[in-house]
């Protein structure tokens, strides 16, 4: 920061240049908000495209933070969520799409397709013919309202063409026709009338009002096709209603009978909408299914079972099969085979499988990523956490930089970017070549941004161009041009930003990649029209703003040197701390040995005056035996004279 006072190189006070810098910020802002939609945009789509649909759902999160009724940008997030199985985040969405504009055809065909997910087939029809009534051309209503009747129609059977005739005694209905007040009358005095009271074992009275079930005409053997297991416990249930019916009716009684009639009620609304959601015999063809591959998965692990007389192999088969799983995106297989060996490893001992470790590293890694591509973004980060202690523990600086790398994506996934800049920055002391340090000093400046730190940013960004030069890659080399780019807008300096983006054009062309293309030409014109409509167009607001950026400059530039000084100092410290702390551990070693070692033979001396206190108590009485003795054989040899 400099002085207030200073003068700009147009004449004007510093007090003026700032407040056009002000101004040059807030376009700035805005631009790079927009700038930042349309990348957001652009890697969700192309994440899309490659079936990534978590992380499109992330990108797409984020242009939505930007603009959040762009109606493409919420339609593209809603099918995102329907194929991953959320069918109420893709709902929502849609919901938002149609509460905007209630005419948008592709926003009603989504609802209407999510409702259709979900077995709402009635809600659905309807989305599908008011879609069709605005939009006849468009073939997915036709195709919609098609696939919804034949899905009711499996649910509910089809039409058998049954008519009312007017036919018999229908003087009843033209009693009730004639007096409709009577029958309102009567309703409403037999919703007035008090429940039922029921008198308790105290003599108090309560009101309780009883259940009755209505039994449904199904056909059994449907219906314990549809509950598989649950249908044991609806004859259980019907057979204890009926048994209760026999019984005296008591309070226990009456309410065992109102809880198997909610439990019956529950599983005749379950045993419809499994009914309606899919048809019975494509349940039995898919159970079927489902039985004949779980003997198969069982008699495969029974041979593996017999197999593993030697438990390294099989674990290095298990770890060709893990990787080629997750090579084919097949997740769910790589964590399954994963959490298996893993829980196998910790049954054997080293000496039984002396690369135990190693493996250990190897699987919590697969791990990680796999989880890292479902979304478990804390699982992930725990699985890569025991990957690098491990790879430390062993001192291997190869599976060292594996986890270093896979720890440092996940944490800027998780938006920790301060602990995902400090991951980078010690991986940067381990590279080997020019490409690495073009991807890391890019993923570093992609953290600076995120925390606002756009001094070191750009200077991150203008390293990360450097390296892919000498690596000669112009995939990096556009990657960290864009960095750049965002770094000279969010500072304010437009120029430089536009020169950057332009390059990053001819970059983009070169490289035929039409996505990035399109998004870096919006951004150029969106910098172009703020500044025709905030008229920095004269030198000398430009001079006074490049001054400002260059006092900025300076300033980060000291701020950045003392805080190197307090680092050193805080870390020279901290190591007097901890020798300190160590010179007390290890004096107070010295002293518990010293204690010991006193302790020891002060142990062994009472031993010895205890030992020498026994000698002496034994000879003592030694000798009174042999007096004893003595004295006997004189008296007897006295008796024997005499």
């Amino acid at each position: 920061m400099g002085p207030q006072g200073k003068k700009a190189p147009d004449g004007k006070t510093g007090a003026g240049a700032k407040q056009r810098k002000r101004k040059t910020s807030d376009a700035g802002s805005e631009a790079g908000s927009a700038i930042s939609f349309e990348i957001s945009q652009s890697e969700g789509n192309t994440f899309r495209s490659m079936g990534m649909y978590k992380k499109a759902i992330d990108s797409y999160t984020r242009a939505l933070s930007v603009k959040p009724k762009h109606k493409a940008v919420l339609m593209s997030r809603s099918q995102c969520y329907q194929q991953i199985g959320d069918n109420a985040l893709a709902l929502e969405d849609a919901n938002r799409i149609v509460a905007e504009d209630q005419t948008s055809a592709q926003g009603l065909l989504q609802k209407a397709d999510v409702y259709y997910q979900m077995g709402q087939f009635e809600y659905a029809l309807v989305l599908y013919h008011r879609g069709h009534k605005f939009r006849p051309e468009i073939q997915g209503f036709r195709l919609g309202i098609q696939k919804s009747k034949e899905a009711i129609e499996n649910s509910i059977g089809e039409d058998v063409g049954i008519r009312l005739e007017k036919k018999g005694d229908l003087s009843f209905f033209i009693e009730e026709q004639k007096t409709p007040s009577k029958r309102k009358d009567a309703l409403q005095r037999k919703q007035q009338q008090p429940n039922r009271q029921q008198t308790t074992h105290n003599g108090k009275t309560q009101q309780t009002k009883r259940k009755t079930r209505t039994p449904k005409d199904r056909d059994k053997k449907t219906v314990r096709q549809l509950l598989g297991q649950l249908y044991e416990d609806v004859t259980y249930l019907e057979a204890l209603l009926h048994e209760s019916e026999k019984t005296s009716k008591t309070r226990t009684t009456e309410q065992v009978t109102d809880l198997a009639t909610e439990c019956l009620d529950y599983l005749d609304s379950r045993t419809e909408f499994w009914q309606q959601q899919q048809p019975t015999f494509s349940r039995q063809q898919e159970r079927n299914n489902r039985s004949a591959r779980l003997y198969l998965e069982t008699m495969k692990r029974k041979k593996e079972k017999k197999k593993r007389t030697d438990p390294t192999k099989w674990i290095i088969a298990k770890a060709d099969e893990t990787e080629e799983a997750l090579n084919n995106k097949d997740y769910a297989e790589c964590m399954d085979t994963a959490d298996r060996v893993l829980k196998e490893l910790e049954k054997y001992s080293e000496a039984e499988v002396p690369r135990k470790k190693e493996f250990l590293g190897n699987f919590h890694s697969f791990m990680g990523i796999a989880c890292l591509e479902t979304g478990s973004y804390e699982e992930a980060a725990r699985h890569h956490r025991i990957d690098y202690n491990v790879a430390k523990e062993l001192e291997s600086e190869q599976q060292v930089v594996r986890a270093m790398d896979n720890l440092g994506s996940t944490y800027a996934k998780m938006g920790r970017h301060r602990e995902a800049s400090k991951i980078f920055k010690d991986r940067l002391l381990l590279t080997s070549s020019a490409i690495e340090e073009a991807w890391l000093y890019h993923d570093l400046g992609r953290c600076h941004l995120e925390m606002g730190n756009n001094y070191d940013a750009l200077e991150c960004g203008e390293k990360s161009m450097n390296a892919a030069e000498k690596a000669k890659d112009e995939i990096w080399k556009l990657n960290a041009t864009i960095v750049v780019s965002e770094a000279q807008l969010n500072l304010g300096d437009t120029d430089k930003a536009l020169k950057s983006f332009e390059e990053a054009l001819a970059l983009s062309r070169a490289l035929r990649s039409s996505t990035a293309e399109q998004a870096i030409v919006k951004v150029i014109r969106t910098i172009r029209d703020k500044d025709e409509s905030n008229g920095l167009d004269s030198e000398d607001e430009k001079q006074s703003t490049e001054h400002s950026l260059n006092d900025d400059k300076e300033q980060h530039n000291e701020d950045k040197q003392l805080t190197t000084i307090y680092d050193e100092e805080y870390n020279d410290n901290e190591d007097k701390k901890l020798t300190t702390t160590r010179d007390k551990e290890d004096n107070d070693n010295e002293d518990k040995q010293l204690t010991t070692i006193y302790d020891e033979e002060y142990n062994d001396n009472e031993d010895k005056k205890l030992t020498t206190t026994r000698d002496k108590e034994d000879n003592d009485n030694e000798d009174k035996q042999l007096t004893t003795i003595h004295t006997t054989k004189n008296i007897m040899t006295m008796k024997i004279r005499s």
